[in-house]
């Protein structure tokens, strides 16, 4: 990005990329016209249960915003996770769905599991969106496990965020307490997921803008290729992209990618 518009027309003489301080030669660059497979992950927590209706109303227009050659699947946080609607093509009708039941308490890093676990295809994009109030009660993952996850997984995952979990109104409530600093923890979690893999967190309350500004953002990115050299060693590799023309850019990129032993 310069200031608040994505730049356009770069080639890979444009970049820098060093994968653990080691510069390498960057392949290919495409922007824009992979086939993107995505994964929205919505809450039904008791708040977010009651605007499902208005969810269904703003899919309509998610949908429009995706080409003939997309594809998408909505998984649902529940007490577990669990797939609401399977990968399909982004344009075949959307399939009827009756209002699911409410929960008090919600797995949403078991759920955030589920969507990055899926392998990825060479020649596709994996772009995670998670609709949440990011509050997590009742996941067997560790929620401090996410970035690592994320930094391991083939997806792109942004988080948009709406109002805060509801919880005793007294002050100094020790269960209130507890539960603020829950939420914070998790919500801690999931920020440094999204960081680790290259999205953003996005706080706005009406749903098909933020999906509208998420798919924008995801269709200018660029896609730089490259086979490391020089970097043979197992375990984290940190990768630093940098825009090489003249002028002040802001670039928002992984972080970095697992080796294997």
């Amino acid at each position: 990005m310069r200031g608040r518009n994505p730049v356009v027309g770069l080639a890979a003489a444009d970049f820098r990329l060093a994968d653990t301080g080691v510069v390498q030669e960057i392949d290919s660059v495409t922007q824009g016209t992979m086939p993107l497979d995505l994964t929205i992950v919505l809450d039904f927590s008791t708040s977010a249960r009651n605007d499902f209706g208005e969810f269904l109303r703003s899919a309509v227009g998610m949908q429009r915003l995706l080409r003939a050659e997309d594809r998408w699947r909505w998984l649902g946080i529940f007490r577990e996770a669990r797939e609401v609607m399977s990968m399909r093509p982004a344009h075949d009708p959307l399939p009827a769905l009756s209002r699911p039941d409410a929960v008090k308490v919600t797995a949403l890093h078991d759920t955030i599991f589920l969507a990055l676990v899926r392998p990825g295809e060479p020649e596709r994009r994996h772009l995670v969106v998670v609709f949440t109030e990011g509050d997590d009660a009742w996941s067997m993952l560790d929620g401090r496990q996410l970035p690592s996850i994320a930094g391991k997984a083939d997806a792109v995952l942004h988080a948009v965020i709406s109002g805060s979990p509801a919880g005793p109104q007294t002050d100094g409530n020790r269960m209130r307490e507890r539960e603020d600093r829950r939420w914070r923890e998790s919500q801690d979690a999931l920020f440094d997921a999204v960081q680790v893999s290259g999205g953003s967190i996005h706080h706005l309350s009406n749903r098909a803008e933020a999906f509208a500004k998420i798919i924008e953002d995801f269709r200018s990115a660029y896609v730089l290729r490259y086979i490391p050299k020089g970097v043979d060693t197992p375990g984290w590799h940190e990768v630093k992209v940098s825009v090489m023309r003249p002028g002040s850019y802001a670039v928002r990129a992984r972080k970095g990618y697992e080796r294997p032993e």
